[in-house]
């Protein structure tokens, strides 16, 4: 006899992505699982054995929070290990100009300070009454910044290779990350199906 486990969804279970956090609201029903075992138990005849698999899933809220913790983490060793501090890496939540909601953001020192520099000149030039020049976006500077990021992340791989605490960190980083997205595919998958 084979159990197949059934979850239901809350009909409200696809408002949680839109807001920025997925959360899989989702758990078993008992009923059927029971009324299998209690069939089972009652019946004369020899079966092959049950098997029944549940599987336990968690909020992706939970997971999320989990995996910023890890990357906090990630980054203070890092930080501590790099030979340019320039390259540190800070992780806090972020309230983006225009938005209420909080956003979480990793970012190098070095962007940091181009983004003040931006900001700088952009404010100094208010005060001069001459043309003025707008910041440059995040991603902007960013890319602007590409071969000195590649140079960053070369070295926190190679950081990592050499000092186990970082590379288990990493490690479980990205486990964690692709745990995320499995669990974001399944809830699409699911919302899907339905609709």
């Amino acid at each position: 006899m084979q159990i197949k486990n059934r979850f239901f969804r809350l009909p409200f279970s696809f408002v949680a992505p839109i807001a920025g956090t997925g959360l899989l609201l989702a758990a078993c029903w008992w009923q059927p699982v029971s009324a299998a075992i209690a069939a089972a138990a009652t019946s004369d005849k020899p079966e092959k054995p049950e098997v029944i698999t549940i599987i336990g899933t968690q909020a992706i809220n939970e997971m999320t929070f989990k995996l910023y913790t890890t990357q906090k983490q990630m980054f203070e060793v890092y930080n501590q290990l790099t030979s340019d501090h320039d390259n540190d890496v800070h992780c806090d939540y972020e309230v983006p100009t225009g938005s209420r909601i909080k956003k979480w953001e990793c970012t190098p020192v070095f962007v940091d300070k181009d983004m003040r520099r931006d900001t700088r000149a952009m404010i100094d030039s208010l005060d001069a009454n001459s043309d003025v020049t707008f910041p440059r976006s995040r991603q902007e500077v960013i890319f602007n910044n590409e071969a000195k990021l590649k140079r960053m992340n070369a070295e926190m791989l190679e950081l990592g290779r050499t000092h186990p605490e970082l590379g288990d960190l990493m490690a479980s980083y990205f486990a964690q990350l692709q745990k995320i997205a499995e669990a974001n595919q399944q809830l699409r998958a699911a919302f899907l199906s339905k609709h």
